[in-house]
């Protein structure tokens, strides 16, 4: 057989033509457009366009840069020869791999060469780095016939661990006569010489660190996202097509898109329609707001930009950088079976990125890192959890009401500063936790009891309460014409023959949302306008008017904020780059049917924001104070005594004929201890109280 014919052992690569495949592919490629043009029309004259490997080889010899970034669908379309070396490149990369390396140091060794005049002293040490290959696997497909190829996989990134050094050629130097014998690897293995053919000594050899050759690798770990890409189809990093695009901008031309986008998410589930409008909001989100200005994703709130902003020092940014969040937090809360969890699911599967994890089975560790030990190099690293994971996505977490304290206390900072501070085993750092949170929860007594206060009913904390832009009380209210609808349509699911065709309606497709959402939260980034911004004002003093009592509070200025990011939201569904006063008027509506509903005293019918910024409502606080004024009369004729706390609730009950509990005597008891007018201990699971003298 001619050299022509020689191929690697177990492999069909013939290295003369896969170099001059692989040469030709850097003279000639030019854009992928040109190349499908081609192989629809043989006659095809090719535009006068530089090609695209000359200036990229000028930049990388010019940076001195570690690596080529080789795009494979350009190898893969190019030509069919260049097809077949994509192929190859898949099946043995360990082969194909450094025959592109030699080419491209060849190249970068040459223009070094025109640039200086002459040879470097060193020879270039560039590396081909493939990306973005046509196929993607799934994590669970991997089996042994994947092994010694290159596989595409994607995932959300756990943790990475540093560059460490990776053997490749080992120096031996025998310690009796000083031979040296070099040993390559071979599958991951090197072996280490036994004889010596210089002295015949055997076992001799000693490594000699510092004259082997090492290459930087990095271990890291991956987790499978929430929809894996199908295997065949490319993958998503590639960017939506231009003609994705134009059907995106086409929908968002329909009059009816706020109405659209509502039907299409979660379809299965009946009505409810509010309550998706506000997922939606949710979804499509706002801008991050920095120094009074706006950081859309990509620009001016990507992580370099944060990291030289910190390296500056505290001083240099103090007062200058101010950081609003941007994406919207809602609770739902309300009676089971009302498909809270499902539209948790629904959004989960919807959103671009994100966790889903249920309230009873997370940890404060596992929403936000754990500290482990690295199996490679024995380091104490962080592992990612759930709210950094979900770091520029949604968070979804079921039964919230059934956290632990301890749990629920981190997502303080979560929700509003939208980091997470760690400092566990000598780790000090603060990490990135950009998302919205979508939470479900149960009342205490299994089903919502109107007579009580959306605290009373979930007993979730007031001060994490305040964090959410929309809670939604979700009701079972039995009404014999929408429980025969909600039958109708649950039967239907179930059911194999066709629906009424009155009753069919043009739903967008799931994939197309998907996109929309994700076309909108990229390159959507709306302005107030001037009449936006003055219904904003007139609409919150509106709000703030709506309790009726100066005394009341029905509106704050987290009320504000969150209308000013619904605004936004709503503006985005439209692809509109400007806030109208429409989009404001759908958001105050939304945060009336929504947190102002759930603020509602059930007692006087009126709105008070106090039930959930502080868990205690106007009329309570006056009783309290009412209490405590009767107390400290009671108390104003045994100074210096101390009285304990059930001598106090029975002289209070027999002089207003009321029944007092104790807890509200020691509430009233610390309001008068705040004051200054009494004290109080508890000693012996008894509380005494001993008033102060003047």
């Amino acid at each position: 057989a001619g050299s022509g014919d020689v191929v690697i052992r177990g492999t069909d690569i013939n290295v003369e033509t896969a170099k001059a495949t692989f040469s030709e592919f850097l003279d000639a490629f030019k854009s992928v457009e040109i190349c499908e043009a081609r192989l629809a029309d043989p006659g095809y004259d090719d535009p006068l366009v530089e090609p695209h490997a000359p200036p990229l080889l000028a930049s990388v010899a010019s940076a001195g840069s570690p690596s080529y970034p080789l795009d494979c669908l350009h190898l893969y379309y190019h030509s069919p020869a260049s097809r077949a070396l994509y192929q190859q490149l898949v099946d043995y990369p360990q082969e194909i791999v450094p025959l592109m390396d030699a080419i491209i140091n060849a190249r970068v060794l040459a223009l070094l060469a025109l640039e200086l005049g002459e040879p470097p002293p060193e020879p270039p040490q560039v590396q081909v780095r493939p990306f973005h290959f046509r196929d993607v696997s799934h994590m669970r497909s991997l089996d042994p016939s994947h092994i010694d190829k290159m596989v595409t996989l994607q995932g959300m990134v756990l943790r990475c661990s540093p560059i460490i050094p990776d053997l490749k050629v080992a120096l031996f130097k025998c310690c009796a006569c000083g031979q040296l014998e070099e040993a390559f690897i071979d599958r991951g293995h090197i072996s280490e010489p036994s004889l010596c053919p210089g002295c015949a000594t055997r076992n001799s050899f000693d490594l000699v660190h510092n004259r082997s050759t090492f290459a930087d690798k990095q271990l890291v770990r991956l987790q499978e996202t929430p929809d894996e890409v199908p295997a065949g189809e490319t993958p998503a990093s590639g960017g939506f097509s231009s003609e994705r695009i134009a059907e995106i901008e086409a929908l968002s031309r329909r009059p009816d898109i706020y109405s659209a986008l509502t039907k299409a998410l979660a379809p299965s589930i009946w009505e409810l329609d509010d309550v998706k409008r506000g997922v939606l909001a949710m979804m499509f989100g706002s801008s991050v707001k920095k120094g009074g200005g706006k950081a859309p994703p990509g620009e001016g709130s990507d992580e370099e930009e944060e990291e030289e902003e910190a390296s500056k020092g505290n001083g240099d940014t103090a007062g200058k950088r101010v950081h609003k969040r941007g994406d919207v937090n809602i609770l739902l809360c309300g009676d089971p079976g009302t498909a809270k969890s499902q539209l948790l699911g629904y959004v989960h599967k919807i959103a671009p990125r994100g966790v889903y994890t249920s309230g009873k089975g997370s940890s404060a560790v596992g929403l936000t890192a754990s500290v482990v030990r690295d199996p490679e190099t024995r380091e104490l690293v962080l592992e990612s959890g759930a709210l950094v994971l979900s770091d520029q996505g949604v968070c979804c977490i079921d039964e919230f009401d059934k956290m632990s304290e301890s749990t629920r206390a981190i997502l303080h900072e979560a929700m509003e500063q939208q980091t997470v501070s760690i400092a566990k085993a000598g780790i000090i750092c603060s990490l990135n936790a950009r998302c919205s949170i979508l939470a479900s929860a149960n009342p205490l007594e299994s089903r919502y009891n109107p007579s009580m206060s959306v605290v009373e009913n979930i007993k979730l904390p007031p001060t994490l309460l305040s964090r959410f832009d929309l809670i939604y009380l979700v009701l079972d209210q039995p009404s014999a014409e929408s429980d025969r609808r909600l039958a109708k349509h649950l039967v239907g699911l179930y059911s194999d023959t066709q629906q009424d065709p009155s009753e069919v309606e043009d739903v967008i497709p799931q994939a197309m949302l998907k996109d929309y959402v994700a076309y909108a939260r990229n390159n959507i980034h709306p302005e107030l306008s001037d009449l936006a911004g003055s219904e904003l004002v007139n609409a919150y003093l509106e709000m703030r008017k709506m309790s009726g009592n100066p005394k009341v509070i029905s509106a704050t200025p987290r009320q504000l904020e969150s209308l000013i990011r619904l605004s936004e939201a709503l503006a985005k569904m439209r692809l509109s780059i400007v806030v109208e006063r429409k989009d404001v008027q759908e958001a105050v509506r939304l945060m009336k049917v929504s947190t102002q509903s759930a603020a509602t005293d059930p007692r006087t019918g009126r709105i008070d924001m106090d039930m959930i910024t502080t868990g205690v409502a106007a009329v309570d606080r006056a009783d309290q104070e009412q209490l405590a004024a009767a107390i400290s009369d009671l108390l104003s004729q045994k100074r210096g005594t101390r009285v304990a706390v059930r001598d106090i609730t029975k002289a209070i009950s027999e002089q207003s004929n009321l029944v007092v509990d104790t807890p509200e005597i020691i509430e009233a008891l610390k309001v008068l201890h705040n004051d200054g007018s009494v004290q109080y201990a508890e000693r012996n699971q008894t509380v005494f109280v001993r008033a102060q003298l003047q």
